[in-house]
């Protein structure tokens, strides 16, 4: 059976003047969000900025705390800022390029494989003076799936983490520099995840990143013992 309409047999004018009153609570409540709300809003978006680079701030000087720890002869005041590049730079290659490897790979593919393809992307983007686009674009090649925005979203976070070390201001590069075959250098290199440190060097996934020749970030090395079976 139907549902009858509550408002049949009712009037033009009393429809009209309903929706008119229906029509001012809704303007009401607006101006009401319009007053109260919005200031409110704004005024807690405000307060969470500000703690944001409160937190940001005590986080860059924790970083900074621990490599002073582990590396006492390398941190001055003035590289503090780097810090958060390191820590921008190894989440972008542990978190995203690994994300972005997962996404593209076939299911089943070996660990070195998989980091090979990591460090690949890297290396494009931070061994150069620009982004090697033509080389992003050469690593996800693929007939099966669209990797225009995979490109993109990689290429985009590389820029803004480049530019973030270009602002402060300092001479800095990003060293790649490994010979395969060669025992980790535990000065400068450490062993990609689950890798075996006591095995050669095989090829970097993370680079090491230094400011005023100073060291800040060590490289990351996948390790094999057949790194010529797994070198680029």
């Amino acid at each position: 059976m139907a549902e009858r309409d509550p408002h049949a047999g009712t009037p033009a004018a009393a429809l009209l003047e309903l929706l008119e009153e229906r029509v001012r609570g809704v303007s009401g409540y607006c101006e009401h969000l319009h007053r109260n709300e919005l200031p409110r809003l704004s005024a807690d978006i405000a307060r969470l900025r500000t703690e944001f680079a409160a937190l940001n701030a005590r986080f860059t000087a924790v970083l900074a705390h621990q490599h002073r720890a582990e590396e006492p002869d390398t941190t001055t005041t003035d590289h503090l800022s780097h810090y958060e590049i390191t820590h921008q730079l190894r989440s972008f290659v542990e978190q995203d390029l690994r994300r972005a490897a997962t996404a593209f790979l076939a299911p089943g593919v070996s660990y070195s494989d998989r980091a090979q393809l990591i460090g690949r992307c890297a290396a494009a983007l931070f061994e150069h003076a620009e982004i090697d686009r033509a080389a992003i674009e050469e690593i996800f090649r693929s007939d099966s799936i669209d990797t225009a925005q995979l490109e993109y979203d990689i290429m985009q976070r590389a820029a803004e983490i480049r530019q973030a070390a270009t602002d402060l201001g300092h001479d800095y590069r990003w060293d790649f520099t490994c010979e395969p075959g060669t025992p980790l250098d535990a000065g400068t290199q450490e062993p990609w995840g689950v890798c075996d440190p006591d095995q050669p060097a095989a090829f970097v996934v993370v680079p090491a990143y230094y400011v005023s020749r100073r060291l800040l970030l060590k490289q990351q090395v996948v390790t094999s013992e057949d790194p010529d079976h797994l070198g680029t």
